[in-house]
């Protein structure tokens, strides 16, 4: 993993042959270079809805081989929200077919390994924000980026 000075924050990102593997904030480890294509064309995208840019982030392609069916669907549920809106934990659960697992939604977005890339800052308690790997604050942040107002 590499990591990479952002408007965000430093982020460590990580790749393979089948797109980004994982997103990771304030990581440890060296400095990188942004070589490859895919990195630097992801980190012009990060800089640009740093900006407040309505950036699909989403169109960058991932690696989610190690993940379950389960969070594969949830993941692909969380993609579907657009920028500046928001969902709760048991609305994305009924749109996959689970109602009432709202907690196991919450378990497999917060194992996301692609935040930004999927949008998983967009899903929200029915009564507050929720929380987010990466903590409250940067979840804030990210739905205030968006115009977005829990």
């Amino acid at each position: 993993m590499e990591r990479f000075e952002t408007s965000l924050g430093l982020l460590g990102i990580e790749a393979t042959d089948a797109g980004i593997r994982r997103i990771s904030f304030f990581p440890k480890g060296p400095m990188g270079g942004g070589r490859d294509q895919r990195i630097n064309a992801l980190l012009a995208d990060i800089e640009s809805y740093a900006r407040g840019d309505p950036v699909d982030l989403s169109r960058h392609p991932t690696d989610l081989s190690q993940a379950t069916d389960f969070q594969r669907r949830v993941w692909r549920a969380a993609s579907s929200i657009p920028y500046g809106e928001t969902a709760s934990y048991g609305e994305l659960a009924r749109a996959i077919g689970c109602p009432g697992a709202a907690r196991a939604v919450g378990n497999a977005l917060g194992a996301n390994p692609t935040p930004l890339i999927i949008p998983c800052h967009r899903i929200v308690a029915k009564g507050g924000a929720g929380g987010f790997s990466v903590g409250l604050p940067m979840k804030l942040k990210l739905l205030g980026l968006e115009g977005s107002t829990i």
